[in-house]
């Protein structure tokens, strides 16, 4: 799914989308799904909140202890574009 939207012919940006897919593997369930509502389909914290079913601060949280984890590379995955669905 993610290298799919790795920029063709960009073995780098293919590179850094593999690392990317590799961190999200290994964060459990909820905190994937919250990570990649707000980086990759560019979901604000409030909408994963409310389509999740769980408190605003409990997003906030995933997402920020996802990132700190992970380092920079969910920032770098950041300025990719987004697909709004």
């Amino acid at each position: 799914m993610l290298l799919s939207l790795a920029a063709s012919g960009s073995t780098d940006r293919g590179a850094e989308l593999g690392a990317l897919q590799r961190c999200l593997g290994e964060l459990d369930e909820q905190p994937r799904r919250a990570v990649l509502l707000a980086y990759l389909y560019g979901f604000t914290r409030e909408e994963i909140s409310a389509g999740l079913g769980v408190p605003l601060g409990t997003v906030k949280t995933w997402i920020r202890r996802s990132v700190e984890r992970s380092g920079s590379k969910f920032t770098r995955a950041a300025q990719t574009p987004r697909i709004r669905i």
